[in-house]
């Protein structure tokens, strides 16, 4: 891996970011001095034994938004017809 003492911090928080983006969780992890084996046992007992995946919910971001709000059509909300402008009118 490219990390040297000098860039060990930058290449961690970069790591890190992408892995909250989907990315590997393994780049993160052994950048900070834990084994594959020692992740993939973390993992096993945070969401199989102690149900942390259910207890602790991240917060929505653009990234993880969508679940139960994915059925609604989103944006913003409609004009009542006195308000919107003619050019609006005529293109409906």
């Amino acid at each position: 891996m490219p990390i040297t003492w000098y860039n060990d911090k930058d290449f961690i928080d970069s790591a890190y970011k992408e892995a909250s983006m989907g990315y590997s969780y393994f780049l993160p992890a052994i950048a900070m001095g834990l084994s594959q084996r020692d992740l993939v046992d973390i993992k096993e007992l945070e969401n199989n034994l102690l149900d942390l995946h259910e207890k602790l919910v991240p917060l929505r971001t653009s990234y993880t938004g969508g679940g139960e709000e994915a059925d609604s059509e989103g944006g913003r909300p409609t004009l009542d017809d006195n308000k919107k402008s003619d050019k609006t009118v005529e293109n409906i």
